[in-house]
């Protein structure tokens, strides 16, 4: 049986993955610091509203993994995947 983690690097899946935690405390802060920011009209708005998976996507690529408490969360940005 093979552990969880190994899993994942396994298939490639890579990203702030802090079990039990979780990713909390820093999507708080990324969230905080997005908004404290004006927006103009213009603005491209995904990375004000969802600034933690946007940079995460753009350092872990299209398929990363993220956790909210214990709870691991698989985000997939790739239609074909989607489907």
């Amino acid at each position: 049986m093979t552990s969880y983690s190994s899993y994942r690097n396994e298939k490639g899946i890579k990203g702030p993955y802090r079990f039990i935690h979780g990713n909390n405390k820093e999507v708080t802060e990324m969230r905080r610091e997005a908004f404290s920011k004006p927006l103009a009209l213009k603005d491209y708005k995904f990375p004000r509203v969802q600034p933690h998976i946007y940079t995460w996507i753009n350092i872990y690529g299209k398929n990363c993994l993220s956790c909210n408490g214990a709870r691991a969360e698989l985000v997939i940005s790739e239609p074909e995947l989607v489907r």
